[in-house]
């Protein structure tokens, strides 16, 4: 039966299936475009810098890395920014060390080391450390 089918109706047939399937490949490559979860009382200054620290951070797929992070978010929760900067540094010295180790890309490190800066630089004045 399928094969008295006109060569038109194939035709059809086969961009409609390639159609879909590209639709498809497009959908997973567009991956999980959510926001990174951060504290929801974290102030509007903090929120774009740290989205973008645990996006990096979430791009290495290193787990110690992403247990520094959560110590970042609990010391932004609780609007103890001081013990937030220690957390972000520490954050930046564990990345430095896993970098090291060769678990996370050269690019994988810039871009952690570079949202730290910009979370580091959004703190106010008052709770950087003194030298």
């Amino acid at each position: 039966r399928l094969r008295t089918l006109p060569s038109e109706v194939w035709g059809v047939a086969a961009a409609f299936g390639a159609l879909v399937l590209l639709l498809i490949v497009l959908a997973v490559a567009s991956g999980d475009n959510t926001a990174a979860p951060i504290p929801e009382n974290t102030p509007a200054e903090l929120r774009e810098p740290l989205a973008e620290l645990h996006e990096a951070v979430d791009e290495a797929e290193a787990p110690g890395l992403a247990a520094t992070l959560d110590d970042v978010d609990a010391a932004v929760e609780s609007g103890e920014l001081a013990s937030a900067r220690n957390a972000v540094d520490e954050l930046v010295d564990a990345t430095a060390r896993t970098l090291v180790a060769e678990d996370i890309s050269d690019g994988q490190a810039d871009q952690i080391f570079e949202a730290a800066r910009d979370v580091l630089a959004e703190l106010p004045e008052s709770v950087r450390k003194r030298s």
